[in-house]
């Protein structure tokens, strides 16, 4: 997990957003949905010697570094997958990846409402406040067709 990652969770969790309970996803939903759905990613699991019985392999594999319940302004609480990182290209490119029908099929079984890929400084972490603005001013704004987007923090 990177560090981006990490001070992002502290922000989610301080703002009472982050829903990244292992209770409500369970490691035998999340690795079945994605064996069903994306099994070229579950096979670099193998491939890159990564830990199949650690939920964050897992997540890893589909760019979710935190979920998030958050309402927006109609009152309706949203499911939202975010996947943080510092660098632009990698930011297209798994914005690229989780537009994909089985990306959606993942998201779908899961319960998942939209996947966002947030691009994010590298050297030091972003206020409370800073994410609290993002992320409410993103819930609000109108789904993309797909339910993915790609937003940036990193001024």
């Amino acid at each position: 997990m990177t560090y981006q990652a990490m001070w992002f969770r502290q922000s989610a969790r301080k703002l009472r957003l982050l829903d990244f309970d292992e209770k409500n996803l369970p490691l035998d939903r999340v690795s079945s949905a994605l064996e069903r759905y994306l099994p070229d990613r579950v096979r670099q699991i193998d491939q890159q010697g990564l830990d199949a019985d650690h939920n964050a392999t897992w997540w890893e594999l589909i760019f979710v570094d935190g979920l998030l319940d958050i309402e927006n302004q109609e009152g309706k609480t949203l499911r939202v997958a975010v996947g943080v990182t510092s660098s632009d290209r990698h930011a297209h490119r798994a914005l690229s990846l989780i537009r994909s029908s089985g990306f959606s099929q993942v998201r779908r079984e899961l319960g998942i409402d939209r996947q966002w890929i947030v691009l994010v400084k590298a050297d030091q972490p972003h206020t409370q406040d800073e994410w609290a603005d993002f992320l409410y001013s993103w819930v609000d704004r109108p789904e993309e067709e797909t339910g993915c987007a790609l937003g940036s923090l990193a001024l």
